[in-house]
């Protein structure tokens, strides 16, 4: 994991993230969270070599603005390159994974 974080003026946080996902293992089942109905439709993870380490390299940006009276709106852009353990040949597989949020909150 490798991250840097500023502020870029007042009230405005930005920040990029990098993480590198390996097995330390071999295996061909990786137990967790799915990634979206098409990409494991059948509700776990299967990967496809179970030699190959790397499962996939993620990179996010992200930024936070604060206002006055304990407001802040933040959003944040995540990609995910699969590894050589995760990648079968097919377009669901090799495909960047790209996801966009948006959030917002109030302390009081």
């Amino acid at each position: 994991n490798l991250g840097l974080s500023m502020a870029a003026m007042e009230g405005l946080d930005v920040g990029a993230s990098y993480y590198m996902f390996s097995k330390t293992e071999a295996c061909n089942a990786c137990s967790g969270t799915t990634f979206g109905e098409d990409w494991a439709p059948t509700g776990s993870l299967t990967l496809t070599k179970a030699d190959a380490k790397e499962i996939g390299n993620e990179f996010d940006l992200w930024a936070r603005k604060s206002y006055e009276g304990g407001f802040s709106f933040g959003t944040r852009l995540g990609m995910f390159m699969p590894g050589s353990a995760l990648k079968d040949g097919s377009t669901k597989r090799d495909a960047t994974v790209t996801q966009v949020s948006v959030d917002g909150s109030m302390s009081f």
